[in-house]
């Protein structure tokens, strides 16, 4: 029995051990998800679709989110449904239930892994419990590598698995597209005919062509303003494909200082010691102030070099150390079996997230997709269900194939530790403080004036059916240079509101970018928020405070407070 446990799969099936399992997994769902509170990135994108028609969605709202538009689509299906706010979870947790039992039911791996990944942090908790696309990602995944694995060529599901998870976010259309071309390399290496070839195609071109509109940067895009991406070709070719401003909104003008203190502030401790190492003493004195990028090139290469680290690393455990042994398995693993083809979406995942932009919840998928590449080396090598071709050549290798197996079943118990405590922390704690600071707002008196400044306020947003704060043009917050509330936040005060909402975030250590060394972690040296500066210029005085931390590994990755004003006497 102890060897059928730890043995790669030879038959796929749905027994009642899987079904056993999958009902716990429901059940761990069930008790978990009346608890968690909603964050504004959940908010968000809720408010748009509701706000939104199906061709504003895909025509305008899309390009200032910088992603496809599929989930967005299904939360505007459920609007019109009838579906409430609060039902949201539960359809995000049957989809969970449905990514599971895919892998439940075709995954190769041996039953003590097949079952300890459904616990693990990112399958259990951040893509099952937290109400965001991402949920989507498990179930889409999983469901292209069946059909890639599957004795007979599905060329049509494929095409229309690998179109969805396109449609889904970046990091899925990086892996889709990729996936898709490993599919494609076989077929013409086998010179395999299959059926619906040409309806696959199709299907891919459609695909693809909406992926690419949707998530196309608008040319007065936040964060390409900021980063100083305008001007030239590109973009005055954004300017007659999509327009310059959001349409149907209020057009407010840029304050650049309030845009620069938007970002978020790396803590100066870690850059004075490597910069003491890698810069002149002289030099460092003025390192506590300066941004990293005005700190040589020396410093700004090594910050990167720990930051991609970081990235590989914090999704797989808490043990730089342990997650390097399994990275190195892996990787000996894969060339032993002739699979190291089947990683590449994983290292450009993570190359593309690191010089583009990720963040805690975004990791979890680079951990899935190297899942994902052993699930694929298995089938390719013969370990498990379809016998390959070339052979099978695990016996030259046979300590590599233990010691990777035990040490992934190390890293995945390590992060069912993880899911627990992010369920006891969700139950006993507070993720978000959105629904609180709707439950307040709600017992004002009728007429008074609420302004809210910085993007966290939209996570109250979905318990009013309309804006409550006078000073934001939309109840979704817009990502444009061009409509900036916090801009106006003197004009706004000037107004006298009767309640001032200030939303704020604060990275915590156990924040991604702190694997291994602590880079983002806020030490009280910062500057001073302006806006919060001039909120108490005017005599306003702190009346409420409410705090959520989004709960992460052994810990939590941020705190958000939403700090209430009032006019003061």
């Amino acid at each position: 029995m102890g060897v059928e446990l730890l043995a790669w799969r030879k038959r796929y099936g749905f027994g009642r051990v899987d079904a056993f399992v999958l009902a716990l997994y429901a059940a761990v769902l069930a008790v978990t998800i009346p608890f968690h509170e909603p964050w504004a990135d959940e908010a968000q994108a809720w408010v748009l679709a509701r706000d939104s028609s199906l061709w504003e969605i895909f025509r305008y709202r899309l390009h200032y989110e910088g992603t496809p538009a599929l989930w967005h689509f299904l939360l505007r299906v459920l609007i019109v449904a009838h579906v409430p706010w609060v039902a949201v979870g539960w359809v995000c947790g049957v989809i969970a239930v449905a990514g599971v039992a895919v892998w439940l039911r075709w995954s190769p791996f041996p039953m003590v892994v097949r079952v300890l990944v459904l616990f693990t942090f990112f399958v259990l908790y951040q893509y099952g419990v937290v109400a965001r696309s991402y949920v989507l990602f498990p179930l889409l995944l999983f469901g292209l590598c069946a059909v890639y694995c599957a004795r007979s060529r599905q060329v049509l599901w494929f095409a229309v698995l690998a179109g969805l998870l396109a449609n889904l976010c970046l990091q899925g259309a990086i892996v889709s597209g990729l996936f898709t071309v490993l599919y494609v390399w076989e077929l013409w290496r086998g010179r395999v005919r299959a059926r619906g070839m040409r309806r696959a195609v199709a299907v891919l071109v459609v695909a693809w062509g909406m992926c690419a509109y949707a998530a196309m940067p608008a040319p007065d895009v936040g964060f390409a303003v900021q980063d100083a991406v305008s001007g030239g070709v590109v973009h005055r070719l954004l300017v007659k494909v999509i327009g310059e401003t959001p349409r149907h909104v209020a057009v407010r003008p840029v304050d650049a200082v309030v845009l620069g203190i938007a970002r978020p502030v790396v803590d100066a401790g870690w850059r004075e010691r490597l910069a003491m190492r890698l810069q002149p003493p002289a030099k460092s004195s003025a390192l506590d102030a300066a941004p990293v990028a005005q700190q040589g090139p020396l410093a700004a290469s090594a910050v990167t070099v720990v930051e991609l680290m970081s990235e590989l690393l914090w999704p797989i455990a808490d043990s730089s150390l342990l997650g390097c042994a399994l990275l190195v398995l892996i990787l000996l693993w894969a060339r032993a079996h002739g699979g190291l083809i089947y990683f590449v979406p994983a290292v450009v995942l993570w190359l593309v997230g690191e010089f583009l932009w990720t963040t805690d919840h975004h990791a979890g998928m680079l951990l899935l997709t190297l899942l994902a590449g052993v699930w694929l080396t298995a089938r390719r090598a013969g370990l498990a269900g379809v016998e390959s071709r070339e052979g099978m050549r695990w016996r030259k290798a046979s300590w590599v194939d233990g010691g990777f197996v035990v040490v992934l079943m190390i890293v995945l118990a390590g992060q069912v530790v993880w899911s627990a405590s992010a369920v006891w922390r969700d139950h006993r704690g507070v993720y978000d403080p959105g629904p609180e600071l709707a439950r307040y707002l709600k017992t004002l008196p009728a007429g008074e004036r609420v302004a809210a400044f910085h993007y966290w306020s939209v996570a109250a947003q979905p318990y009013f059916a309309r804006n409550p704060f006078f000073n934001l043009p939309t109840a979704y917050w817009q990502w444009s240079a061009n409509v900036f509330p916090d801009a106006l936040h003197k004009q706004t005060l000037d107004a006298r509101p009767d309640v001032v909402v200030y939303t704020q975030e604060e990275p915590l250590a156990n924040e991604m970018r702190n694997q291994i060394l602590p880079l983002n972690v806020r030490r009280g040296g910062e500057p001073v928020d302006p806006v919060l500066a001039d909120i108490e210029e005017r005599g306003y005085r702190e009346a409420q405070r409410f705090c959520g931390e989004r709960f992460s590994r052994l810990g939590a990755s941020f705190r958000v407070c939403d700090v209430v004003f009032v006019k003061g006497r």
